[in-house]
Formats: structure tokens, sequence, C-alpha cells
């Protein structure tokens, strides 16, 4: 997920007369009869160029969906998510068929340098235009909503979360016009809407339990998760919870992948222990993301006694995020365990795994792993030592920082997060001083300051771990193998954030999350690189 590298260009000349001859027009859309499903085969309607998009949305009066993608991305690197969208997402029949309510645009890299002015005129877009990148316009061309990169994974997923924002749009667009809302569209294999659940409060406490179970049990997913939810929050003596435990054994004769995951995401709660049996038989199951759920659920739950389970899951798990989630619940769990033992094996094997580890993401993981053990002398030691190892930056012509410029910067931010005192005179007598031999540019005194900072941290001034995390974030964006995954969004509710719950693809430089100020001149953004120039560039 990256960027198209399209350079601003002037904005069209019929720009303000097209904005003036569809004045007024964002009121109704047409009270049209639901489009007709899709078949197999059928696909969108494009409509080009984009000012021919606009001119269409305001003559039907209907809300306007541009998909900007490209086959190839920074000088030639095939963009994975754009090619999911263009080959799949954008060809499923729920797609096609809720597309059919819209005018639909479709831009490359290959498009013409008047279709982007027109964007960006419209929208105030400056710098860089990602691709895969989604933008909804109400009739008159009025911004709805402008959606960067696709962090939504493949099949099933992409098209559920296309669909959530097609249908949001339309919600948006019918909300203005006093019109009733568009029926969800049905995600794929979505079962017919159910009998609604039982008010809060309402009815025999037995009853209103056996009825929310059943709906966790058939479905469909948003009421499941919503019986899910209220029987965890109305559970008063711990009985919504056994019951729920109860169930598991039937949905798993039942071979109900989609509602295990609902209920191993549901139970993720700190504290809730007696879930973790539950949670450690679907670490061992088939289904990749169901083991994936399991171990995010393990380390939002944090229980001491799930910690031998994944350490033995370490060996056997050979999908590389689902080891990277099994790492970081393992330093959670071990580091709340008050036998010593315990805690010293699971550091031990996350301190191997940071050296060990084949591809920078799980060597990252097991660093977030160690980042849990606060205050832990031994595990400050060890980080220092894999961070000594790695050494600085080493700048070549292009400018890039090297090999291990993630795994370098994880282990300096795991340094502040322990906090051990002694950690702070090491960054100022060892990385600091080799810093003075870099030759960097601008960005040597970004690391500087980054550096700096974690040693205040542990010297206890708590006030530069924003300094510390903007560092990281500005980093890691753009990552190949992002450490933040379905399987960790969507938790919000939970009553916990885990350590580096970090998303790759937020932001850019001098975006949400560009570069905060540090400079003569600088402008302060938000969670970025410390030390830089703020507003530089635009969205990447």
């Amino acid at each position: 997920m990256s960027a198209l590298c399209m350079p601003p260009s002037r904005a069209l000349p019929t720009l303000a007369l097209l904005a003036l001859s569809l004045l007024g027009l964002r009121g109704a859309p047409l009270a049209a009869e639901p489009p007709a499903a899709a078949k197999p085969g059928d696909t969108i309607g494009w409509v080009q160029p984009v000012t021919a998009a606009y001119e269409a949305a305001a003559r039907e009066k209907k809300p306007l969906m541009i998909c900007i993608n490209s086959e190839r991305v920074d000088g030639g690197r095939v963009e994975a998510a754009a090619k999911e969208l263009r080959e799949a997402t954008y060809k499923d029949p729920a797609v096609v068929t809720r597309s059919r309510e819209f005018v639909c645009c479709f831009l490359t890299s290959g498009g013409s340098s008047d279709d982007f002015g027109e964007l960006r005129a419209r929208y105030q877009i400056e710098g860089l235009i990602v691709s895969p990148q989604h933008i909804f316009a109400f009739p008159d061309g009025t911004l709805i909503g402008r959606h960067e990169y696709w962090p939504h994974g493949t099949g099933e997923r992409s098209v559920k979360a296309l669909l959530g924002l097609m249908d949001g749009a339309l919600a948006r667009v019918k909300a203005q016009a006093g019109l009733p809302p568009t029926p969800p569209t049905p995600a794929p294999g979505a079962t017919p809407e159910a009998a609604p659940l039982p008010a809060p409060g309402g009815g025999d406490a037995a009853t209103v339990q056996q009825q929310l179970l059943l709906a966790v049990a058939e479905g469909p997913a948003e009421r499941r998760k919503e019986a899910l939810r209220r029987l965890l929050f109305e559970d008063k003596d711990g009985t919504n919870l056994q019951a729920l435990l109860g169930l598991w054994p039937q949905l798993v004769a039942a071979k109900d992948v989609a509602a295990q995951v609902d209920v191993v995401r549901a139970l993720g709660r700190p504290g809730l222990v007696a879930a973790t049996p539950l949670l450690g038989e679907a670490l061992e199951a088939k289904d990749v993301e169901l083991r994936a759920n399991a171990a995010v659920s393990l380390e939002y739950v944090g229980d001491p006694a799930a910690a031998d389970a994944l350490k033995g899951r370490l060996d056997r798990e050979k999908d590389e995020l689902v080891l990277c989630h099994v790492m970081r619940a393992l330093g959670r769990c071990a580091a709340a365990d008050p036998e010593k033992g315990g805690r010293s094996s699971a550091r031990s094997a996350l301190d191997k795994r940071v050296a060990s580890s084949k591809t920078e993401a799980l060597s990252c993981a097991a660093t977030i792993g160690l980042a849990y053990f606060d205050k832990d002398p031994a595990a400050a030691r060890a980080l220092e030592e894999h961070l000594q190892k790695v050494g600085v930056p080493a700048f070549g012509r292009r400018g890039g920082q090297g090999a291990n410029t993630q795994k370098r910067t994880y282990l300096a931010w795991a340094l502040a997060e322990v906090g051990d005192p002694k950690s702070s005179e090491f960054m100022r007598k060892k990385m600091l001083p080799a810093m003075d031999n870099v030759d960097g540019g601008w960005l040597v005194q970004g690391i500087r300051t980054f550096y700096d900072a974690v040693a205040d941290v542990c010297e206890g001034k708590a006030e530069q771990m924003a300094t510390v995390e903007g560092g990281v974030q500005f980093v890691i964006r753009g990552a190949e193998t992002p450490l933040k995954d379905d399987a960790r969004r969507g938790r919000d509710d939970a009553g916990f954030t885990p350590l580096a719950d970090w998303d790759p693809g937020a932001g850019g430089q001098g975006g949400p999350g560009g570069f905060p100020g540090g400079l003569p001149g600088g402008n302060p953004g938000a969670g970025g690189f410390p030390g830089m120039p703020g507003g530089q560039g635009g969205p990447r």
C-alpha cells in the first residue's frame, strides 16, 4: 500500500464553472427500486474521465465512488492490496450489486493529469496520491469520505470492508435527503436476518440468556456479535460466561469457524482468566484466523497460566503473523507471572527469537514481547545487547537506513517501555556517541532526538514517551509485513491497549500521523518522527 507518485497539477479551468452548475444539487437522490442483483461475471460500470463521473452523479442524483488503483507503485513494486481489489473485491456480485446505486470511476497511475488535478482541487489533496484509495462524494461532488490504503486483507474480509464503506456513504446521502436507509448489504454467505434480541433487563434472566446463546450459535454475524457483547457486559455473577464456555464444544462440532472467531474475540478482555483454557484450545486450531485471534485475545486477558501454551506454540506455528501475535501474548502473560522461573523462561525464549528470527517482523514482535517486562533489569540488558549488535543506521546513497531499520527502532522503544534506569546510561554512552560519525542529513538529528527521548524515559521522564512512540510510528509506516492485522483491529471496547498497537497504514508525511516539528520553522503534527520539519510532503 503506497503512493502512486503522482505530482500535483494545476486545477482544471472548468472546475469553477462545474462547481457552480452543480450548486444545490446535493438534495434528494432518486428513490428508485433496489438495483437488480448482479450475477457472477457482471462487472461495475465504470465512468471515465473523472469530470464525466461528477457530471453523471449530479445528473442521476447518485453518490460517487472513485477507486484509485495502480498495478505498480513506488517505481515498479507490485501492490498486492490493489491487485486483490481489482481481481476479486470489485468483481464480487454483492459489490457489483451495490455499485449500481453509485456512479463509479476507476483511476490508475496512467490516468490523465486532468483527472488528478480535479481531485486535488476539489478535496485539497497535496503531495503524493495513495493507491489503493477510495473517495466517496455526494451527488454534487461534496466529499463524504476519503479512505487511503487497504488494510482489510483478502477474500470475504475485503468484500465486507468495501460493502461497509459503500453502505456508510449511501446512508449519509439518504439521511441528508430524508429517505429511509438502505438495508445493509448481506455479506457473502450471510443468512437472513433473525428475530430481534431481547431487550436489556427485560424478561426472565435465564430465558434471556438462552435467547442470547441461541443468537451466538445461529448468527447472523452482527446479531451474534451483539449477543456476545450482551452476554459479557450483562453478566453479574459469571453465569453467562460459564454458559458461553459451555456452548463452545457445539460450535466446534458444527465447524462454525466464523462463530468460533467471534467468541474468541469477545473473550479477549483483561483478567478474564476463566476463558484461558478455551483460548488455549483455539490456539491449536487448524484455521489461521482462529489461531491469530486466540493469540491476541490471550494477550488481552494477560493470564500467566497461558504462558506455557504460548511458549509451546513458538516452534509449531508456521504462519508468520500468528507467530508474531503469539510472541507478543507470551510477553504480556509471562511478565504478569509472580514466579521468577516462569518469567525467566519466557524472557529467554523471546530473547532468543529477537536474534534468530528470519524476518524483521518476527524479530520486532519478539521485541514487543520483551517490552512487557516492566522494570525488569534482565530484559533491559538483553535489549541493550541486541541494539548494540544491530548498531546505528548506515545510510546508503539513496538515503535509506540500511538493514534492520524497524528492528533497531523497536529495540530502542522497548528499552523505554521496560524503563530500567541503567538503560539511560547505555543510550547516552553507547548509542548517541555512535551517531557522531553517521552522515545521514536531516534524519540524523531526528534519530538523535529519538535516542535522547528513550534515555529521558528511562530516567523517569514519562512525558517523553510520546516522542519515542512518534519515532517508531514514522519508521514503520509502509512496513511490508504490518504487525497489526484484522485480528487486532476492532477491539476498542475491550478495556486494554496492547503495546505497540500501531497501524502502519495510518497517516503520512505532513498529514495525520506525520512529522511533529522539532527544527526551526517546524509545525507540530501527530505521532510522527521526532526532530523533523513539520508539514513535509503528502500522504504515503
